[in-house]
């Protein structure tokens, strides 16, 4: 992350335009010859891609939804190519109107054996929904003892509430924090959620089936 950073700040400085738009495509899932939902190396890698997003003038576009997980360069790249085109007719050329953003965690609250999930608003002005129609895949939840299990989640609202009979008392939450899940969760614009975790547990902490 750190490299990326020097490198579109160097790019800048080099061309003396000013900070020049930089959009980029978080990598897409890939199971790496592994079914394994313990893995999450690559999940930690794209969080640190989405740290770039700390730099002025950056977005990042996702492959959750349209991936392959036993295909390391997946074959559904029109919505790729869609998204970024959206993103740079929006904040390049104010076209404010168009949207780019897929729903993007903003907090949670724990009551009990339920966590709900609620996003920053202007990433689910049209609502939450799935592509297929089914509930929300990919949460997962851990009690005090950081041990991960697959939840149920429910769309209700703008939020997401889940929960799992294995975690009466659950302190964190992740969301296709994985090497290899293919979203469904989405806005009503057809933008994919940002995979995320509200801990900050070592990398070697995994999810158990």
């Amino acid at each position: 992350t750190l490299a990326t950073i020097k490198m579109i700040t160097a790019w800048r400085d080099r061309f003396e335009q000013g900070p020049l738009p930089f959009e980029f495509v978080q990598i897409a899932p890939y199971f790496h010859e592994k079914e394994d939902s313990t893995l999450a190396y690559d999940a930690f890698f794209r969080e640190a891609q989405e740290h770039i997003l700390e730099l002025n003038n950056t977005a990042m576009v996702l492959t959750m939804d349209v991936g392959d997980g036993k295909n390391l360069h997946p074959k559904n790249k029109l919505p790729i190519g869609n998204r970024l085109a959206q993103v740079a007719l929006n904040r390049t050329y104010n076209r404010l109107e168009v949207p780019y953003l897929g729903p993007h965690y903003n907090y949670a609250t724990f009551k009990n054996d339920e966590v709900v999930i609620h996003f920053t608003p202007e990433t689910i002005r049209k609502g939450l929904n799935t592509k297929d129609g089914k509930d929300p895949k990919f949460f997962f939840i851990a009690g005090a003892d950081s041990v991960f299990y697959p939840a149920k989640a429910t769309i209700v609202g703008g939020t997401v509430v889940i929960k799992s009979d294995k975690v009466k008392r659950p302190i964190a939450v992740r969301y296709a924090f994985f090497n290899y899940p293919i979203t469904n969760l989405q806005n009503g614009d057809d933008f994919p959620a940002v995979p995320f975790r509200t801990d900050n547990w070592p990398e070697k902490m995994g999810v158990n089936n």
